[in-house]
């Protein structure tokens, strides 16, 4: 499984994701959260974090959403989703569902990651699911990527999932 440089991630205006790296060689590997305002640079300052889940069955795929908000002058919502059955998913989730700490990367319109750690709100989330999700008929990328694009179009804005 390739590990990410949170120096080297490039993320589009609003765009979210999670992937695993590690902080040096010889680390145990994390799943982190890599996040991109719209609004331009995260300060640590008097912002807060929030962290929600959800799962979700749409067109025979269980789409599991994370949800962050990050608080201060302006509040935003970035949606991170999750594939168990992509080529690292088992592990992501379960390495989720046993961090005690999670790390947010906020990058700033240069690429320069600010990064904040906070509890794992999620823990307890990630460790319910796979064995639901291993019961559940199996998906493709695509038909995860169709699945996540049709919800969307549906119930967007993100406000409305929180």
């Amino acid at each position: 499984m390739e590990l990410l440089d949170p120096k080297k991630v490039r993320l589009l205006p609003g765009e979210s994701m999670g992937g695993m790296f590690a902080t040096g060689a010889g680390q145990d590997r994390e799943v982190g959260i890599f996040l991109r305002s719209s609004y331009g640079a995260f300060r640590r300052n008097g912002n807060l974090i929030h962290q929600r889940a959800g799962l979700i069955h749409f067109n025979d795929v269980l789409l599991v959403l994370t949800m962050i908000k990050a608080g201060g002058d302006s509040e935003e919502l970035f949606d991170i989703w999750w594939n168990y059955h992509s080529q690292a998913g088992p592990e992501h989730f379960k390495r989720m569902a046993e961090q005690e700490r999670l790390v947010l990367y906020f990058y700033d319109d240069g690429g320069k990651p600010v990064s904040v750690e906070t509890e794992n709100e999620f823990r307890s989330f990630f460790a319910s699911l796979p064995e639901l999700l291993k019961k559940a008929k199996t998906w493709t990328e695509i038909e995860f990527d169709r699945a996540v694009r049709g919800f969307c179009s549906q119930s967007y804005p993100k406000e409305n999932l929180w």
